[in-house]
């Protein structure tokens, strides 16, 4: 977490207006089966919402694990602003 505000905060400097981070940047490699721990989901939603507080200013695009559509086994890549 603490990079992805450091690079979004340089960037909002810079005169940038959006800021992308790739997949699982939140979390990093390998989740493996921590994707399947509610603890571990719940977790990376509270830390993109720590990152949404401290990145005013600039849009952030990141990779976060969060449920996949019921629907759906698995799971899901989603955006958040």
């Amino acid at each position: 977490m603490r990079r992805n505000v450091e690079y979004a905060q340089r960037a909002r400097s810079a005169g940038a207006s959006l800021v992308l981070f790739p997949e699982l940047s939140i979390c990093g490699y390998p989740p493996r089966d921590l994707v399947e721990r509610p603890s571990f989901i719940l977790r990376n939603r509270e830390t993109l919402g720590q990152i949404a507080e401290q990145t005013g200013g600039i849009a952030v695009v990141c990779g976060v694990v969060t449920l996949a559509n019921r629907e759906r086994q698995g799971c899901a890549e989603s955006a958040a602003s």
